[in-house]
């Protein structure tokens, strides 16, 4: 997303994805994230990083990349581990939230909007974790420390 004057503007949210064998499924996280962020307000990114994947995974997405401006791919040079993966897209986002989503999508991305809101209304951090025996979402903000 640029600004009137052609300079790119700063994101208002950012969605990590690491991704790790993912070359089946990234067509339906993809699609998942632009139907649920597509007409987010402040504009977006996807930055998915690429644990060392050995299919077809980085592939995939430099080609979706090629058509959407708003995914951008980090390849890390060998299999370092989701929680490494994750600080290296953590590293290069660029949004003043960020959103962190398995690529696996056992957690609809549209569970994320309602993080996001809680942060535009005043959260420092907003968490949600399944309650896998009624698979529900239960989102959770945390006190401010004084």
């Amino acid at each position: 997303m640029k600004t009137a004057d052609g300079i790119e503007a700063m994101p208002a949210i950012s969605v990590v994805v690491p991704v790790l064998d993912e070359a089946e499924s990234l067509p339906k996280l993809l699609e998942q994230l632009e139907s649920t962020f597509g007409g987010f307000d402040g504009g977006w990114e996807t930055i998915a990083v690429d644990d060392g994947s050995g299919d077809n995974t980085w592939a995939g997405l430099v080609d979706a990349a090629k058509e959407r401006p708003w995914l951008r791919g980090v390849r890390l040079a060998r299999r370092f581990g989701q929680h490494p993966a994750t600080f290296a897209g953590l590293a290069e986002a660029r949004g003043s939230i960020i959103a962190v989503i398995d690529a696996d999508l056992q957690v609809g991305v549209q569970d994320v909007l309602e993080l996001v809101e809680k942060v535009r209304d005043g959260a420092d951090v907003a968490f949600a974790a399944r309650d896998h025996s009624l698979s529900l979402i239960h989102i959770s903000e945390p006190t401010r420390p004084y």
